[in-house]
Formats: structure tokens, C-alpha cells, sequence
């Protein structure tokens, strides 16, 4: 409705200058005209004695110059009419003659008739002899004018159905994506993202609009099947050790139980404990991993870091006797939140310590380049299986030789994680003749 009012305003206004315009128009030309006329007309007649004659010749140039449908005439300073197309007209008209001292239009009623007169007074030698006039039927302009009216009073109408018929056509294929973004939107639910609009590529605002739309779908559905992957990863982990700790503490309820049974006992339930601890920790870190909260971003020195994280693992690395060589005296500044990058190395270091044959040898090295800084771990242990290369940093994810030892399968996860979130990247690779590597790389500042 808003469109359509707008287009008929538009064509209300175009018309009524149009009409405007033609009327304008229309009164030029025959003004043109009648002036024309009249002034070539000054040419029939002679004076003589002060008096305006006619004769035969005068008559035949008067009506080559009105022509057969011309209406004009020549007037005497009497007030006669010496020559005219229409006597009974010009007479009519004569006492306009007599008020005009000087070229004039005038727009009279002269019976049924409304006529535009010109009239050109004839002076000789400062005297006024005579005078000419011509006039013309204004009708004919009215006549043109309401026809031109009412062709727009019907051509408007209908102009404005059919451009609002043909708007709303236009307007309702082009908006279709819209509507199957609206209804897609309505319909889908957490348990299917996997629909999509499909739009057929088009470089215009709905097709970007269309492919946002699918994209941000894609994100969305990633983003749910990692978040059921997680908590059915979780689940299953959580599972394992209570199970353990409820079937130890029911086994031991279950009937009198010496002193060294209820101590074994006891202390699977304090392992599992431990165990469970440690999946719970790296849960809530896991599940922190999605929120900036804790995400202050400043300088962070590796070599620090690198420090900080073999002086916390010094304990573990004592009690399996292996030693652990540094090489990142040189300091290295990175962008990102130390908390977490301590993390991340933790989490590589830990992984290294533990894998690492006792008495074996764990090497921490940093090299500083103008472009970036990588802090590789490498140790002397088994190594990655082809699996583990390209499984390692799924979540809850654990090598068939690594399921006896403990672990929760999420260290290398988070570390890429952590790693990534400022810039960097982590990769894996086998040292010869065996040993895992690991290699954290960050954009250097």
C-alpha cells in the first residue's frame, strides 16, 4: 500500500504538470499565431488622406495572408471593418481596436464563443490609421486539455494495478530466500542442523545473505556434534572410575575383611580418586576452554614458562628418574595469557614424562626466530603409532599402548587448543630411532 500511495502521489503530480505543461503549450502557439497573422495583415490597404482604403488586391493578398481558415480583419480609425474572414466576428471585436495603443492579447466572450484576440494598431507617420486582429477559439485548448486529463484519469489506474501487480510478483521471487530462511529457521532443532538453503549462487545481498546463513549452520552443527562428542567422551570416562570405586567399596561392605584387605581396598579407591580428580580437572579445563573469561592477553616470556613448568614436574620426573634437559635460556616474548600457555606446555611435558622409559632422557628446547618461536619436548620413549599422529588431539583419545597407563586423553587436545587460540600451531612427529616430538609454535611479537 506504502508503494502503491507513493506511485500514484508521483503520477498525480507528473500529470498535473504535464497538463500544465500542454496548456502552456497550447496558448504559446496560438498567440504565435494569432501575432503573426495579425502583423502581416499591416501590409493590405493604403491610406489615403488619413483614411484606410481596400481595394481588389488588397483583398486577394488579405486572404493568402488569413488563409480559409484564418480569422482576421483589418479595421478602419473609424471603427469599420475595411476587410475581414468573418465581419460579424470583427465587429464584435472593434472596440478592442479602439482601447489598444500599442500591440496586445485579450482573452473576451464574444457570444458563444470564447476567442483569444490579438490586435496590431496601424500608425502612419505618427498617426493612427487603423488597426489588425486576429483571434482564435480557446475551446480547442480546453478540448485538448481534458482529453489529455482524461487519458490520465484512466491510464493511472491502471498503471498502478499493473505496477503493483507486477512489484508484488517481483517482490515475491526475490524475497523467497527470505521466507525459506524464515520457515529453515522455524524447523530446525539442537538434534538436526544438517539441513541447508542450497540458494544457487547469485552476487546480490540475498545470496550472501543465504550463504551466511548456511555457513553460520555449519558452524552451529560443528559446534553441537563436538559439544554431544564431549559429553558422551565424558560420560563414558566418568564411568570408568566410579564404577571401580563403587564395586571396591561394595566388595569390601559385603562381609568382614582383614586389615590388609580393607587397606588394598582403600587405596583403589584413593587411586580411582585420583584419577577421577585429575579427569575432573582437565574436564573443567576443557570446558573453560570456550570462554574468554580468563583469556587477559599480555607478554608471555616461553623460556619462563618452559622454566616454570619443568620446576612442577620436577617431582614426577625424580620419582621416575628421568632428567629433563632445558636449552631455552634465550628469552622468547609471545602474545597470549601465561596461565594458559603454562597449561598447554604442562600438559606436552607431562605427556613426555610419562611415556619416557625410566632413567631416559626428556629435552625441552627453544629456538627464537624474528618470525615466530617454537618450544619443542621431545623424549626418548616409544613414540607416536601412525594412529596416534592423526588421532592425538582428539579429545578423550588414547593409543591402544597407552589404555593401561593413566590418563584422561585430553593433554595434547587442550595444548592444541590453547596454542592455536593465540596464533600458533602444535605438531607431532617420531624421532629416530624412537621418541615422540612435539612442537609448539607461536607468531613472535
Amino acid at each position: 500500500m506504502a508503494y502503491a500511495s507513493a506511485l500514484i502521489v508521483a503520477l498525480v503530480i507528473f500529470a498535473v504538470i504535464a497538463l500544465a505543461v500542454v496548456d502552456r503549450a497550447q496558448w504559446n502557439a496560438l498567440d504565435r499565431q494569432l501575432e503573426s497573422t495579425a502583423r502581416a495583415l499591416r501590409v493590405v490597404g493604403d491610406v489615403r488622406g488619413g483614411h484606410l482604403t481596400v481595394d481588389a488586391g488588397d483583398r486577394e493578398q488579405f486572404a493568402i495572408i488569413a488563409g480559409a481558415k484564418g480569422n482576421a480583419a483589418v479595421i478602419a480609425s473609424d471603427g469599420s471593418v475595411a476587410i475581414g474572414s468573418d465581419d460579424r466576428m470583427a465587429q464584435a471585436l472593434v472596440a478592442l481596436t479602439e482601447r489598444a495603443g500599442a500591440p496586445s492579447y485579450s482573452t473576451v466572450q464574444a457570444g458563444a464563443m470564447r476567442v483569444r484576440v490579438f490586435v496590431e494598431p496601424i500608425v502612419v507617420n505618427g498617426e493612427r490609421v487603423g488597426a489588425t486582429l486576429s483571434w482564435g477559439d480557446v475551446g480547442a485548448i480546453g478540448a485538448l486539455d481534458r482529453s489529455v486529463a482524461a487519458g490520465f484519469a484512466v491510464a493511472i489506474p491502471l498503471f498502478v494495478a499493473l505496477a503493483v501487480l507486477a512489484g508484488s510478483e517481483i517482490a515475491r521471487r526475490g524475497l523467497a530466500p527470505v521466507d525459506r530462511i524464515a520457515t529453515l529457521a522455524s524447523e530446525i532443532e539442537a538434534r538436526d542442523l544438517s539441513r541447508r538453503l542450497a540458494l544457487p549462487a547469485r552476487n546480490d545481498e540475498l545470496g550472501k545473505l543465504g550463504g551466511t546463513f548456511d555457513r553460520m549452520l555449519d558452524r552451529l552443527q560443528s559446534a553441537f556434534e563436538r559439544e554431544r562428542r564431549f559429553t558422551s567422551d565424558a560420560s563414558h570416562e566418568l564411568r570408568a572410575p566410579l564404577s571401580v570405586i563403587r564395586a571396591e567399596a561394595d566388595l569390601a561392605l559385603r562381609g568382614e575383611r582383614t586389615p590388609e584387605e580393607y587397606r588394598r581396598a582403600l587405596e583403589t579407591i584413593a587411586a580411582e580418586s585420583d584419577a577421577l580428580e585429575a579427569l575432573t580437572r582437565d574436564l573443567l579445563t576443557a570446558a573453560r576452554d570456550h570462554s574468554n573469561a580468563e583469556d587477559v592477553r599480555g607478554p608471555v616470556d616461553l623460556a619462563l614458562v618452559a622454566s616454570a613448568v619443568i620446576q612442577r614436574t620436577s617431582v614426577l620426573a625424580g620419582n621416575r628418574r628421568v632428567r629433563v634437559n632445558s636449552l631455552s635460556g634465550e628469552p622468547a616474548i609471545v602474545q597470549g595469557n601465561r596461565a594458559l600457555i603454562e597449561r598447554a606446555v604442562l600438559g606436552v611435558l607431562h605427556n613426555a614424562l610419562k611415556y619416557s622409559p625410566e632413567s631416559g632422557t626428556v629435552e625441552v628446547h627453544l629456538l627464537v626466530e624474528p618470525q615466530f618461536a617454537q618450544l619443542t619436548v621431545s623424549d626418548d620413549g616409544p613414540g607416536f603409532s601412525q594412529t596416534a599422529l592423526l588421532r592425538a588431539f582428539d579429545r578423550f583419545w588414547r593409543d591402544d599402548a597407552a589404555r593401561g597407563r593413566d590418563g584422561t586423553g585430553l593433554g595434547l587436545a587442550l595444548a592444541k587448543t590453547i596454542v592455536e587460540r593465540y596464533g600458533g600451531a602444535v605438531a607431532l612427529a617420531n624421532a629416530e630411532p624412537h621418541g615422540a616430538i612435539v612442537r609448539m609454535t607461536f607468531p613472535a611479537t
